[in-house]
């Protein structure tokens, strides 16, 4: 995996114009007029909100600790994999962490990020302001045929979520991190299907080498 072309997807422009009123993916029309909404287009709106709200996934409990390259990374509950490349930044004294993962039948690269981190121990807050030591800079991006932008996804219910460096080795360049983060669906930039729900919640534990420069 090149590392420096995941940062680069991970610290993208993630801003973006929403030109429709929505309701988790359901598009909403405000209704005026002088004649009374019939019974039936109010059932059929409350049936559009009802289809639209999903439960979510409880969460995994993940265990406390796990033995060096056995690292554990969760999707809505479900195992997945997907590589990784831990790093630390020696000009900002940062730490970064990178996940990514291929998928051959949408020809697409689902990549999530955690930066701007202190080289250090603890336990730190989900954001999305590029702000150094502020917490965990928390992102994911899509790109679909190594250039076109995918399904853009937000950083969802940052308080919910956290980023924890439990045991930072830097004698034998190892570490070990949980974490929890929730995205939802921005936009799908004129995209269809890509393989993805709207709504993801990542759930991990890593014990692994890191690199450093």
């Amino acid at each position: 995996m090149n590392f420096l072309k995941v940062y680069k997807k991970l610290n993208s422009d993630y801003q973006c114009k929403n030109k429709h009123t929505s309701y988790r993916g359901c598009t909403v029309s405000v209704l005026t007029g002088k004649k009374p909404v019939s019974k039936l287009l109010i059932l059929a709106i409350l049936t559009c909100f009802y289809s639209c709200t999903k439960t979510e996934s409880t969460d995994v409990e993940l265990p406390s600790t796990v033995e060096i390259r056995n690292s554990l990374l969760y999707l809505n509950g479900s195992l997945i994999d997907y590589t990784h490349q831990l790093f630390h930044d020696t000009i900002n004294n940062q730490m970064i962490f990178a996940f990514e993962k291929s998928d051959v039948s949408y020809n697409s690269k689902n990549s999530l990020g955690f930066t701007f981190l202190p080289y250090k121990e603890g336990k730190f807050l989900l954001h999305k302001e590029p702000i150094l030591y502020k917490g965990a800079l928390t992102l994911f991006s899509q790109v679909i045929a190594e250039d076109l932008k995918g399904w853009k996804f937000e950083l969802d219910k940052p308080e919910e979520g956290y980023f924890e460096i439990i045991n930072l080795d830097k004698t034998n360049k190892t570490v070990l991190i949980k974490f929890k983060a929730k995205f939802k669906l921005d936009s799908k930039n004129g995209n269809g299907d890509n393989g993805l729900p709207e709504n993801l919640k990542f759930e991990g534990i890593f014990n692994e080498k890191f690199e450093e420069g």
